[in-house]
């Protein structure tokens, strides 16, 4: 007889016994009299590539710079036939920025606002023209390339190791155990395992998630002794499960 965990927050199968705990739904024990055999995953969140249109953190030269270059790499590429807005309306007022930089040199104040007025008519002209380049591409990395915007990274996964410095301690209050390993970058939830002495094959490991790396065990009999372990869980499925301690509850 098997006993699967279907957990709301990480859904993965680690069997042989699992337990549903959620603050709003409580716990809850499945019986199956089918092994699985494949890993539930959870519903994979796509993330495309795309052109990033913030200006606001760039130099008055810089933007200069970048603007010229964007409108150079748009100016009859062929994967962006139809600019909006319109190409020719962008590298009028890139003009004037680009020569109002020159006479605010003076820091003359008239002159300064001008091209204060200038640059935020140039970002809001490019913030547009990048939101077209984006609806074009989806994602399509070649062709984001090819419009001379900057380019979003792709978010890579975090591997996860081992748990470290598992420990099964005694609780401040009787019938109490505090489950505990260090937290760990890249995990996403935990798993917090137990079940009582001796290990056998036969072994119901009880378990609970958590969003936390410690657990407090309240409830648990006093004088017997308990065995501890702490899965965590990562992004596309991952799962390191730390070694097994064990304690007597006080």
């Amino acid at each position: 007889m098997h006993y699967v965990l279907l957990c709301r927050l990480c859904y993965h199968y680690v069997s042989p016994l699992l337990i549903i705990h959620n603050k709003n739904a409580g716990i809850a024990v499945i019986n199956s009299s089918k092994k699985f055999s494949k890993q539930i995953k959870p519903t994979t969140m796509f993330t495309f590539l795309k052109a990033l249109i913030s200006f606001n953190k760039l130099s008055d030269p810089v933007l200069d710079t970048v603007c010229a270059g964007i409108m150079q790499s748009m100016t009859a590429n062929a994967n962006f036939t139809t600019p909006i807005p319109t190409l020719a309306s962008i590298q009028t007022v890139l003009d004037r920025y680009t020569q109002s930089l020159a006479d605010a040199a003076t820091r003359e104040r008239t002159k300064v606002a001008l091209k204060n007025q200038y640059k935020l008519e140039l970002i809001l002209l490019m913030r547009q023209l990048g939101q077209y380049v984006n609806s074009i591409c989806q994602g399509d990395e070649a062709k984001l390339t090819s419009s001379g915007f900057a380019i979003s990274k792709m978010p890579q996964p975090r591997h996860i190791t081992t748990p470290e410095n598992m420990s099964l301690l005694p609780g401040i209050n009787p019938g109490t155990l505090v489950s505990k390993i260090k937290a760990m970058p890249g995990a996403s939830s935990y798993m917090h395992y137990r079940t009582t002495d001796p290990i056998t094959a036969n072994s119901v490991w009880i378990s609970i998630g958590s969003s936390r790396s410690r657990m407090l065990y309240t409830m648990l009999q006093q004088g017997e002794k308990y065995w501890g372990k702490v899965a965590a869980l990562g992004s596309n499925g991952q799962m390191t499960v730390s070694v097994e301690v064990s304690q007597f509850v006080l």
